[in-house]
Formats: C-alpha cells, structure tokens, sequence
C-alpha cells in the first residue's frame, strides 16, 4: 500500500522525497536483478553458433513450403530470404552465405536423388495410400461376395 501511496504522491507532486527515495529504491532493486540474471543465466543469449542454426532451419523450412506450393523454389522467395537474413551489397543486391549454402546444398541432394521435399512428401502420402489400398481391397471383397 505505502507502494501505491508514494506514486499517488509523486504523481500529484506533494513528496518530492519519498519520489526520490522511491526512485533510488528503484534503480537498486533493478541493479540487483540485472546482477542475478547474469549469474543465473535468465538473459542467455544465443552464440553466433546457435544463431546460424537457427537461420538455416527457418532458411530450409522455407524453401522446403516453397518448393512444395510451386514446385520449384521462385526467384522472389530466394530474394526474400537474402533480404531477411543478408547484407546490401555493393550493387544494391542482398548477400546471404547462408541462403546460398542452404540452396546449394538442395540442389545437390535433388541432383543425386534424396531430395528433401520429395522424401518429405512420400512420408506423408504412405500413410494416405495405405488407407486407399485397404478400402479398395475392402469393396473388391465385398462386390465379390455379393456375387
């Protein structure tokens, strides 16, 4: 309550003190926290490491969307990325190490053929052929016996 008092207080400017010891109270408990968070790791920050990773699965998974909607990764969403996660170059064109490397990498893998997206999408059409193959050898049997 006296927390309460002391804003109402300085807000309506009866006391300046119990403002100024309200404010010194303030920046001591802030310094207190700030000195326990670095120790005890509350504000942990990602390595460059951990960042980079990060990157290149956002990178992937949006290839990966892409390639899957249109069949073939577009110019625009290549540009995007480089726009996102690069650098303005010299020419007014986006550099991105990690959207080439990730491009690269899928272009290789699609060119010995283990393509991610395609291995992606026969992954989830198993399932799906399964169930049609099992219906269809249910109404078969069924057409047969009512024969």
């Amino acid at each position: 309550m006296d927390f309460l008092k002391d804003i109402a207080k300085t807000i309506l400017g009866q006391n300046e003190e119990s403002s100024n010891q309200f404010l010194q109270e303030l920046r001591h408990e802030q310094d207190k926290m700030t000195f326990s968070q670095e120790k005890t790791g509350f504000t942990q920050e990602k390595t460059p490491e951990q960042q980079e990773c990060d990157d290149e699965t956002t990178i992937e998974q949006e290839i990966i969307k892409c390639q899957r909607l249109h069949g073939r990764l577009l110019i625009s969403t290549g540009r995007k990325l480089r726009k996102r996660f690069g650098h303005l170059g010299w020419y007014g064109n986006y550099h991105c190490e990690t959207v080439d490397r990730v491009i690269n990498r899928f272009a290789k893998q699609r060119q010995r053929g283990n393509c991610p997206v395609k291995a992606q999408i026969k992954e989830e059409e198993k399932p799906v052929k399964e169930i049609i193959n099992h219906y269809f050898e249910k109404k078969k049997e069924s057409e047969f016996e009512t024969l």
